[in-house]
């Protein structure tokens, strides 16, 4: 099946929503994916999806995770991701 990058960008983004995703890192991931794709690096395209799909129903991914900060210095930051998407 080809695809239109807009096209692959809402099916990723619909796919997403229907796991929990927020609306926000919903489109952010579709993004990311779909330029992936477009650049060529289908490693880091649509082919993450299932593994990304799968870890968001077994809960090894949590949508809607907030960063936080742990450290901090004038040159670095330490943060925490939440176990979320990206």
């Amino acid at each position: 099946m080809i695809l239109t990058a807009d096209r692959e960008r809402e099916v990723i983004r619909t796919l997403l929503l229907k796991s929990g995703a927020g609306e926000e890192e919903a489109e952010d991931v579709a993004e990311v994916l779909t330029e992936g794709d477009l650049r060529g690096f289908h490693s880091h395209g649509m082919l993450r999806l299932p593994y990304i799909l799968r870890a968001l129903r077994r809960g090894t991914i949590l949508p809607r995770a907030k960063v936080r900060v742990v450290r901090e210095s004038p040159a670095t930051a330490l943060l925490d991701g939440g176990h979320g998407l990206g």
